[in-house]
């Protein structure tokens, strides 16, 4: 029998609006990734924010 690997493709800024989308608050979503990465046992976290400022709205 021979084995494979399968390497899945991911569209990441898609996927990062529909996780956004499913908190209701936006910094929940911020709760979360924190959470996961104590859950993953790491030893450092950084998070980077960025404001993009829209004109006309």
């Amino acid at each position: 029998m021979s084995s494979f690997i399968i390497t899945p493709k991911v569209d990441v800024p898609r996927e990062f609006l529909e996780i956004a989308n499913d908190f209701a608050n936006p910094l929940e979503l911020v709760r979360e990734a924190i959470s996961n990465s104590f859950d993953a046992s790491v030893n450092f976290i950084r998070l980077n924010f960025y404001v993009e400022r829209e004109y006309g709205e």
